[in-house]
């Protein structure tokens, strides 16, 4: 990987330790790391824990990547470049909602944040798809698709266009949907945008068998 991405991801997760050390004094010893549909918290750790984990993660993330991608292609490893980005960022914004949440009076979780920020994180995704190729760590990998450059050319330009609609519709929703009824849509959308693909792909491969 070029320096410029976990350069980035170092930055994200400095400022993400910064913030938790600010904070840190003003906290319970106990907040809150999980909520369910409604935001409601249901999952408690230490504060050392919960300030600290998404920092660490946002460290180790480029690592684990470069790993993963150190036989690939260059435009591959190109391509990874953003993805670590993208998810540092992520990690980074994620980190700013749980805060809020812990500095919050009922420690509830902003679902309008945490799915406009997962909207955004696949959007940028679906962007990367169609410009992918034959690799084994990103794309949808399945053996039709990776043993024919034209098939993976055609479904991951499709992917790209499934999963970026409902990461665009995703985005809206968050404005204007909250708590369960937000929860339901997103996950139905983007579940829905990642799986239309692999359909998509076994109809291309059973027609061509034909």
């Amino acid at each position: 990987m070029k320096r410029w991405s976990v350069a980035a991801s170092a930055v994200f997760g400095l400022l993400g330790g910064l913030v938790s050390l600010a904070v840190a004094p003003g906290l319970p010893e106990s907040i809150p790391i999980h909520w369910d549909a409604s935001g409601t918290p249901d999952g408690f750790v230490s504060k050392v824990l919960g300030l600290s984990l998404i920092p660490v993660l946002t460290f180790l993330f480029p690592a684990v990547l470069t790993l993963a991608a150190r036989r690939e292609s260059d435009l591959t490893r190109s391509l990874f470049e953003w993805v670590i980005v993208g998810t540092s960022a992520f990690f980074f914004a994620l980190h700013l909602l749980i805060v809020h949440a812990a500095l919050t009076p009922g420690f509830g979780l902003s679902s309008s944040g945490l799915f406009a920020l997962i909207g955004g994180l696949t959007l940028l995704i679906a962007f990367l798809l169609p410009k992918t190729e034959p690799n084994r760590v990103m794309g949808y990998r399945m053996k039709a698709t990776f043993n024919d450059p034209v098939l993976w050319k055609l479904v991951h330009r499709f992917a790209g266009r499934a999963l970026g609609m409902a990461s665009v519709v995703v985005i809206l929703s968050s404005v204007f949907l909250h708590g369960t009824a937000l929860f339901g849509v997103a996950m139905t959308l983007l579940m829905a945008g990642a799986l239309l693909p692999f359909v998509y792909a076994w109809m291309l491969a059973s027609a061509r068998t034909r």
